[in-house]
This record gives structure tokens, C-alpha cells and sequence, in this order.
């Protein structure tokens, strides 16, 4: 039987006896935020990015929340095959933050998966760039998304873009720190309020996980690569790993399920099978003739940048990306990170590239 569905009958029968909802695991290495929203929508105030889908057509919502709490640092400067150590001596800091739920507004239309992608800001903006690869895959077969800001520079950009809106946003203990070393607790947060352990509002509106996936994109792939590997064996708070177009060594000896997917660009020269191995955890993914940026991505972002960040006025007569389409393996490693976790289904193993 399948996670999310014991879950549901679980939710289901203790309502029927009066047990009420089953609390959530306490994640007492993570922090446990406080949840407000749905931040209100206006014609003058709306999310950085909102979505232009049309997601009444798939029954599906877009909410924007608030979590706070406190986090702590991690020195992260060891090996990658090592844990992080927690700087407890340090103490804690405040953060507050904005998570974007795009889920169906039927809880019983939901899948039971979660995708919390960690935003990319490369361009100095908080994108989310999985998202953008193939956003239809998820809205015709019932995941739920979550578009997590992290870093410093998302919220810069999000308080360039909306100062009311976004005031009092902090992911670096209010100035405290120069750096980014809270969004790993910020991401853990974020993961810690889907899966239930949180305070205040309900951000999925009554969708009960079964498995949650971290993803991230370039980037933001580099940071979730340090999470898997120095992190989360600290948290244990992700279910699963996709790690998209970026190289960064994973180790091999955890139990989280991992797959990444490269494309030609960082993959200009053989990635030794030590390095990036097949396991009984981690598969790895290469897309031949594909491009760090997937022209679709850049298509369907290239609307809502030029209308939140940067208005576009240049054209080529023949745009740079590749028409092949990285995000359709993407679609299979989501799939089949689900079916690894929930039904020991195993992923395939794919070829690796051939160089001349």
C-alpha cells in the first residue's frame, strides 16, 4: 500500500473515532516555523513571478505563506562525504521567509507528492526554474509544488520588487550574518512545514504528503547537493533528491534517494563513473544535445521576467537553447524518485554519453 494512501485512511478512520488528524514527526533538529497566509492577492500586489498557467483549467490554486522561526549555521567546510557540524555555540537566528504552493484546490485530487524546489538566483532574482521546465507534467497528473526563497538574494529581489509586500523578510538573521549559511535550516524549515510539524495555517490546505522532493536547479542544485550530502543526515527531513544540470560530487553512502539529470553543457567531457556512480540510492542521468537552460524553461519564464524583473527587447533570429528537451527526463526522474521511495521500484540505468 502506497504511503500517501495509509496515510489518508489513517486521517480518515481517527476523524471517524474522534482520534482527530495524527500529529507529524517531531524533525527536532529542524526548525519548526510559524506558517501565515495565503498572503492576500490584489491588483497591485500579487507573488514575485505568479504564475501565468492557467490552473483553474487543471483545478489547481496558487498560494504565497510566510514561515518564520529560528535557525541555526553549519560549518560545511569539511569533505563532502561528512556530515556538517551544527554551530550550536552560535545560538540561533531569525528567519522569516516566503514558500509558493501551487497544489490542486481539491485535496483529494493531489497525488501525494511534493515538489519544493529550492529557487535559483543566478539572476539575481528568485526563479524557479524546474518549475518552468515542464509545469503541465504536474498540474495534468496531480503533484503539488512548492517554490522555496533561501538565500539572500532572493530576498533582495523580492523586496526590490514589492517592499510592502515582502517587508520584514529576512533569511540572514535580520544582518546578522553575511552570507547564506541559515538556508539550510531555511529549507529544512520549509520541508518541516509541509510535511505537518509547523504551527498556524495548513500551507497545502489538507493535502497529506506521502513523499517530498527536494529539487533544485544549477545553483540552487550546487546548495541542495551540500544538503544532501552535510545536511539532512543531520535533518533527515528530505524524502528524495533531484539535482538538475549541475556537477557536484554526491555521496554515495546515504539512503535518500538521489537522481540527477545533466545535459550536454556540463557534460562536455566524460564524468568518470567514480565520481558519479550508479547505486542502490543515486542514478545518473545524461541528456544528450540538451542545454543548461532548456529552451522551454526560457520560454515559459520569459513572459513572467519580463513582467516582474527585466523587460526583454532584444531577439535573435535563432535562439541559443536546444530544442531538445531536457524536461522530459526530468518528468521521468520525479516519477521514478516516487516509485523508488514508495515501492522500491527501481530506476533504470541510463547509458552515459560517448565522446569522440
Amino acid at each position: 500500500m502506497k504511503p500517501r494512501l495509509l496515510a489518508a485512511m489513517i486521517a480518515v478512520l481517527g476523524s471517524a473515532i474522534g482520534f482527530g488528524a495524527a500529529a507529524g514527526p517531531a524533525w527536532s533538529s529542524v526548525p519548526t516555523p510559524a506558517v501565515t497566509g495565503p498572503v492576500p492577492v490584489t491588483a497591485d500586489s500579487y507573488p514575485f513571478l505568479a504564475t501565468d498557467q492557467d490552473l483553474e483549467k487543471y483545478g489547481y490554486v496558487e498560494e504565497e505563506f510566510f514561515i518564520e522561526g529560528n535557525g541555526y549555521t553549519y560549518d560545511t567546510s569539511g569533505p563532502y562525504t561528512q556530515d556538517a557540524v551544527r554551530n550550536d555555540g552560535d545560538g540561533t537566528y531569525p528567519f522569516k521567509t516566503r514558500i509558493v504552493v501551487r497544489r490542486p484546490a481539491d485535496p483529494a485530487d493531489a497525488n501525494g507528492t511534493v515538489v519544493a524546489e529550492w529557487n535559483n538566483v543566478t539572476l539575481t532574482q528568485d526563479v524557479e526554474w524546474n518549475w518552468f521546465g515542464d509545469p503541465e507534467f504536474m498540474l495534468k497528473n496531480g503533484y503539488t509544488f512548492v517554490g522555496v526563497t533561501a538565500q539572500n538574494t532572493g530576498v533582495n529581489s523580492l523586496l526590490n520588487f514589492d517592499a510592502t509586500r515582502y517587508a520584514g523578510l529576512t533569511v540572514n538573521g535580520n544582518g546578522a550574518l553575511g552570507n547564506d549559511d541559515l538556508s539550510y535550516d531555511v529549507f529544512g524549515a520549509a520541508l518541516n512545514a509541509i510535511k505537518g510539524n509547523r504551527t498556524g495555517v495548513d500551507p497545502l490546505g489538507g493535502i497529506t504528503p506521502g513523499t517530498v522532493i527536494a529539487s533544485g536547479q544549477s545553483q540552487s542544485c550546487g546548495r541542495l547537493a551540500t544538503h544532501h550530502n552535510e545536511i539532512n543526515p543531520l535533518q533527515g527531513i528530505a524524502d528524495a533528491y533531484l539535482l538538475t544540470v549541475c556537477g557536484s560530487l554526491v555521496r554515495d553512502d546515504r539512503p535518500e534517494k538521489l537522481i540527477r539529470v545533466l545535459t550536454e553543457s556540463e557534460n562536455r567531457t566524460p564524468s568518470p563513473m567514480s565520481d558519479y556512480p550508479d547505486t542502490a540510492s543515486i542514478r545518473h542521468w545524461e541528456v544528450a544535445g540538451a542545454s543548461h537552460l532548456p529552451r522551454q524553461a526560457g520560454f515559459n519564464a520569459q513572459a513572467l521576467l519580463n513582467r516582474d524583473f527585466l523587460p526583454i527587447t532584444v531577439r535573435c533570429e535563432k535562439p541559443p537553447l536546444s530544442t531538445v528537451e531536457m524536461p522530459f527526463t526530468v518528468n521521468r526522474a520525479i516519477k521514478g524518485l516516487v516509485d523508488w521511495v514508495e515501492d522500491g521500484a527501481v530506476p533504470p540505468i541510463a547509458p552515459r554519453g560517448q565522446y569522440d
